[in-house]
């Protein structure tokens, strides 16, 4: 791999540093099948690392600096391991985040040049900025000296991010260090137990681009996770067991629909708490199915999936359902619905992978024709997590 990424990219990195890489960094994306907007809530997800990565190449400093040049933004930014002040530049600032966090429980000795590249689309709910974070805390960790396991790499990326000023859980870090060849990853985000589920032969991913971006600092995302934490208030005052709403159940919730209404007439906490208990279940029977090979199954939970996170969490946009509509009409379709955080970026779609060509050109045709916009499709298979390579 390290091989590989410096015949791409050593020459960016020696334009901009003046010397050869020593190490190389692959942090996947990832693409989550079912149980979005769960892992707030120690829920259940059902994630995979997808192929395509952000990569990192490294070297170590003599210095206290950490230089960073992207060759997405063409742009480069020079941080120091002891100041404080946050960037002007946000970008910069995720890597302000790893420095933080890492400084807190363990020394940062020297620093480092970094080159990130790689064909991760930003933007798109396919967790380029968790792949970002955790890519650069497993380079910085080697520039002190240290390997970092996969799960100190998500707690890590998850608060490196946290400080940045986003609100998400541990799914797409966990997914990025732990991906497994070949599986989804079945996670219980309270515990940490995760179990490798198989994608059944015959069956190829095929992610779904509307042209369209996310941006969770902008984006209502933390405004439905308050909501969501508005609901469980109501239903800790009916039963205190409950820690959060993994806790919770459709009894509970129906038991606690007049005290919900009371505290919100409008019902948007009833809704709120409504997709995250109900498609806590869904992840569960969809990881089963999957496992069985019972596709019909899983198409039909991902289809509730979409319908609940559109209607009760209220997180897709016009182009997202425009998107699952040309998809569900296309040959070879046997399940999809948005992934990520919503209010843009992509789909995930299961298609029978003798018919993947033929669906992608349909979905393309019948995108652009309700949007307007032409969409970019790309397949990929369930890949393995992160990888560090060093030249020696």
């Amino acid at each position: 791999m390290f091989e590989d990424a410096c015949r791409a990219w050593e020459a960016d990195f020696a334009a901009a540093f003046g010397a050869a890489p020593e190490v190389a960094v692959r942090a996947p994306g990832r693409v989550n099948l079912i149980g979005d907007h769960t892992d707030n809530h120690e829920g259940f997800v059902l994630p995979l690392a997808i192929e395509r990565a952000t990569v990192l190449l490294g070297r170590r400093r003599a210095d206290r600096r950490v230089c960073v040049h992207s060759l997405a933004l063409d742009a480069g930014v020079t941080l120091d391991l002891d100041d404080d002040e946050r960037h002007p530049e946000r970008w910069a600032r995720y890597f302000q985040g790893v420095i933080r966090v890492y400084a807190r429980e363990r020394p940062l000795l020297t620093g480092c040049d970094v080159l990130v590249a790689g064909d991760l689309p930003p933007g798109a709910g396919l967790a380029s900025s968790s792949a970002l974070v955790v890519g650069f805390a497993a380079l910085l960790a080697w520039a002190q000296g240290e390997v970092l396991d996969p799960l100190a790499l998500a707690t890590l990326g998850r608060d490196a991010e946290h400080w940045y000023g986003t609100t998400g859980g541990i799914m797409d870090h966990f997914t990025i260090g732990h991906g497994r060849t070949g599986h989804a990853l079945l996670l219980d985000c309270r515990t940490l137990w995760y179990e490798p589920v198989p994608l059944p032969e015959g069956v190829a991913l095929v992610i779904a681009h509307t042209g369209t971006q996310h941006n969770q600092l902008v984006s209502p995302f933390a405004a439905r996770r308050r909501e969501a934490e508005a609901g469980l208030r109501v239903l800790q005052e009916a039963d205190p067991a409950v820690r959060t709403l993994r806790d919770a159940d459709p009894n509970l919730l129906e038991r606690c629909r007049p005290a919900l209404l009371v505290a919100d007439p409008s019902g948007t906490l009833l809704r709120r708490c409504r997709h995250v208990v109900t498609e806590d279940a869904r992840v569960r029977d969809a990881a089963a199915a999957l496992a069985r090979g019972d596709l019909a199954t899983v198409g039909r939970l991902m289809a509730a999936s979409h319908a609940s996170l559109r209607d009760d969490y209220e997180v897709s946009c016009p182009e997202l359902d425009a998107m699952v509509a040309a998809a569900r009409a296309s040959p070879g379709f046997l399940g999809g619905r948005l992934t990520g955080g919503g209010f843009g970026g992509c789909t995930v779609n299961l298609v029978a992978a003798d018919a993947v060509a033929a669906f992608r050109d349909a979905v393309a045709a019948r995108y652009e024709r309700a949007t307007g916009l032409a969409p970019a499709l790309f397949t990929t298979r369930p890949a393995a997590g992160l990888a560090r390579r060093t030249k020696d």
